[in-house]
């Protein structure tokens, strides 16, 4: 069986997949006095089949980039309270973190529920790893409730029973917390050269360590209680969009394309949008991390029936006879 540090890694490489993509999705808000410098308009999305496929794929700076698995975004409206809820999946990720050890992540799905102004009700997070023969499982949610958002989240880790860390209720954020690093297809109103500042709110942001805590506790690594201090997130996200126009390649052609450029406190570059001049379509969305750059690449609607064909969590169930 595996050693108890390999559980360690499991544990650390989970909350690092997870908190790349909340990263990408739970990132900035505008203040309801601010007027943003683009527009996503959720109403003129929100139509039958809008479902987005993306490749996931890393680039580490050795040799080519690698497909590692496959993302769907997709939008839905409820008529009941007019709210829109966007859905964000990964599927059969697949990461080597050490030369004999590559980790699975079968699905890994967030949901947040916004209103038609785009202010906050609520998200969920979910998913599975595995690696080699242990896997784990964690759930997240925050849901507005008056001022406050009331926080819950469950992890089952190898070795140890599910465990549910006590989260803080906090502050419901105010305003819009639309921007361009969610999961959109179209972002419209852009302009080279403008430039904005977003404070970073994140429901999520300081679930990671209550969890990675009460998780290593629980695998009891140590004979005394573990108590890691994780890296405070960033309070500001500054956000540029750069004045040369990018050539991405998509449905077989170079596409111009307007590039989002976000840079954290320390200046360095975050991550990029990639958005085409002609229509406002997002073709790229990319994230550096850990000296690492993962991205996500929009599949053409020609190519879908073929990007679903090598990952099992699409294949369609057979029928029992």
């Amino acid at each position: 069986m595996p050693s108890r540090w390999l559980s360690l890694v499991i544990v650390l490489f989970w909350i690092g997949t997870l908190g790349w993509f909340g990263y990408r999705e739970l990132w900035p808000y505008w203040a309801t006095q601010e007027a943003p410098p683009f527009v996503i308009d959720l109403a003129d999305e929100a139509t039958p089949n809008n479902e987005v496929l993306w490749y996931v794929m890393r680039e580490t700076g050795r040799g080519a980039p690698e497909e590692i698995g496959l993302a769907r975004t997709f939008l839905t409206y409820s008529n009941s309270d007019d709210t829109f809820e966007l859905t964000s999946e990964l599927v059969d990720v697949r990461l080597q973190v050490m030369k004999m050890l590559t980790v699975r992540v079968p699905k890994m799905t967030n949901r947040y529920r916004v209103t038609r102004s785009g202010e906050l009700r609520g998200v969920d997070a979910e998913g599975e790893l595995n690696a080699m023969s242990l896997s784990a499982e964690a759930s997240f949610s925050a849901k507005v409730q008056g001022d406050v958002m009331v926080r819950s989240a469950r992890i089952k880790l190898p070795f140890s029973a599910a465990t549910e860390p006590k989260l803080e209720n906090v502050p419901a954020p105010r305003g819009s917390v639309l921007n361009p690093l969610h999961p959109v297809s179209r972002i419209k109103g852009l302009k080279p050269g403008r430039r904005w500042t977003m404070p970073v709110v994140n429901p999520l942001a300081d679930v990671a360590e209550p969890v990675v805590n009460a998780a290593l506790n629980q695998v009891k690594l140590l004979e005394k209680p573990v108590n890691i201090q994780l890296p405070e997130n960033p309070k500001e996200l500054y956000a540029e969009v750069l004045t040369e126009i990018a050539k991405i390649k998509f449905e077989n052609e170079d596409q111009d394309c307007y590039v989002i450029e976000y840079r954290g406190q320390d200046r360095e570059v975050a991550g990029r949008t990639y958005v085409r001049v002609s229509d406002g379509l997002v073709i790229r969305q990319e994230a550096t991390t850990m000296s690492e750059k993962f991205y996500l690449e929009r599949v053409a609607a020609k190519d879908k029936v073929r990007a679903r064909s090598g990952h099992q969590s699409f294949q369609p169930k057979k029928k029992k006879s």
